[in-house]
């Protein structure tokens, strides 16, 4: 470095100002490196690395650099080659299973569209993760990392099997599922009857269950592939994992909604999820678990136990499972189910959250009797009122899937959440690196390493305040998907 960039410091022979300076170079490639990242929000991946320069007086200089180069890193310092240089590697406090699941095919036109639509929803659903993750520092200010995973039933394989390097790609480690049950084997004759023809996907959906069987990781979230997680969501990890003085701390900081009873101090927090309000009368008493967000805790204990209760429960028309947990859409699936299992068979154990903060979905609040949607007994809340920094994850319903190019006014909330989830989708092809082997020097050890950058798809003109040029026009045609170059 001083031979090419500073000539006139070869005759500096002092090993003390040799470092002095080497230790503000640093410094100053730290600083732009970081306002850089601060000012573009451009996401990086593991492992990060601190650099840390040690020099006579022993005052420790120690700056974040990160790169994003797929899974690997980039780490080319040889600075005068002083054996005091180190290379730190930061450790994630624990890394968090996130799993979505795709339950089948339609092969209609038209869906076929809307299939090229999820599947980019679930690349840009893991880089907002990565992006609110450990090795997006300093700008995510997380401690925990991440792995993806995709349940894939096998009536999905054949129409998404096309898209599996660009789910790989992007770090979901994929795993074709079926059903965990027979439906034939359930116990009650309704289910055994209904359950395949109602909901969003029959008895298939219970492929969301497989979550609770990732037990390399303490703590799972299962996500719809069509939400966005948009900060850190350290507060409900650190409740779960933290010592028993941490985590009471943690519980107090919570936003779980009022009235929610907490488990005691003493019983640990087994999961997280939302309500869906919406979909039931206001006033109605054991409302459904909304299936599109939940945390967990992996157990095969509790997986096998799930599963059971769905084969041997009774559910009774209009009223639900044990004649409680039911009478709205999707009662006879997640929805349901997981209101039964969190409020019948272990209450108190699970923590409702906030769903506008949480899982928001941009619905109005009142009915047309003028009635709240909502828990009863406390303020009513508009969650289109959100201020967009407060809200920790989205799930893109009432405001449309972003692919189907929905335009809505700049004053909406789901103005910005729309621009947010295309935002991240061109923050991922232009930062993303498709094809890497590892580059490290370090000494006399060298390998050499292949780059090949994405470059990005969308150049359309279409409300592009909104969609970043990947919407040509209104509706599912006009949406751009990620090009077939880019996923071979």
């Amino acid at each position: 470095l001083f031979n090419i960039y500073f000539p006139q410091m070869t005759m500096i022979s002092s090993t003390c100002c040799r470092l002095r300076i080497v230790t503000v170079l640093l410094i100053f490639i730290s600083i732009c490196a970081q306002c850089y990242l601060y000012l573009s929000k451009a996401g990086t991946s593991k492992p990060v690395f601190q650099l840390e320069v040690k020099i006579k007086n022993d005052i420790n200089v120690v700056s974040t650099i990160s790169s994003d180069i797929g899974d690997l890193v980039v780490v080319d310092y040889d600075l005068a080659n002083e054996s005091n240089f180190t290379v730190i590697e930061t450790q994630p406090k624990a890394t968090i299973a996130y799993a979505i699941s795709i339950t089948g095919c339609d092969e209609s036109a038209t869906v076929v569209s809307a299939l090229q639509g999820l599947i980019d929803a679930a690349v840009v659903l893991k880089h907002s993760i990565h992006l609110n993750s450990i090795h997006n520092a300093p700008t995510s200010s997380s401690n925990y990392s991440y792995q993806m995973y995709a349940f894939i039933h096998p009536g999905a394989v054949s129409c998404t099997k096309p898209y599996w390097p660009l789910l790989q790609r992007s770090s979901y480690n994929i795993s074709v599922r079926d059903t965990p049950f027979n439906v034939t084997d359930l116990h009650c004759e309704f289910l055994r009857t209904h359950m395949p023809q109602t909901g969003c996907c029959g008895e298939k959906e219970f492929l969301k269950l497989y979550a609770y069987t990732l037990t390399d990781h303490p703590i799972a979230v299962h996500l719809d592939a069509d939400t966005l997680v948009l900060q850190p969501l350290d507060e409900l990890f650190d409740s779960m994992l933290d010592d028993d003085d941490e985590e009471e701390h943690n519980r107090d900081s919570l936003n779980f909604m009022n009235g929610t009873l907490l488990p005691p101090p003493s019983q640990p927090i087994e999961g997280f999820f939302t309500r869906d309000y919406f979909l039931v009368h206001p006033g109605h008493q054991h409302v459904g678990v909304q299936g599109g967000f939940f945390v967990l805790r992996p157990n095969e204990t509790v997986f096998e136990e799930q599963i059971q209760a769905i084969l041997n429960a009774e559910f009774i028309p209009g009223q639900g499972w044990g004649g409680k947990y039911g009478g709205y859409y999707g009662a006879q699936q997640i929805q349901g189910f997981l209101s039964y299992y969190y409020d019948g068979l272990h209450p108190n154990t699970a923590i409702e959250l906030d769903y506008c903060l949480y899982n928001n979905m941009v619905h109005y609040p009142i009915s047309d009797k003028g009635q709240c949607y909502g828990p009863p007994n406390i303020p009513c809340q508009d969650c289109r009122k959100t201020d967009f920094p407060d809200i920790k994850t989205a799930h893109f319903t009432l405001c449309q899937k972003p692919w189907t190019c929905n335009h809505h006014r700049t004053d909406d909330l789901c103005f910005n959440l729309t621009r947010e989830w295309f935002r991240i989708r061109s923050n991922f092809e232009l930062e993303s690196i498709r094809q890497t082997k590892s580059l490290q020097h370090h000494g006399k050890n060298e390998t050499n390493t292949t780059i090949i950058t994405l470059s990005t798809s969308c150049d359309a003109k279409h409300h592009i305040e909104e969609f970043f040029g990947c919407c040509k026009s209104g509706g599912l045609n006009g949406y751009i998907p990620f090009s077939r170059q880019e996923i071979q």
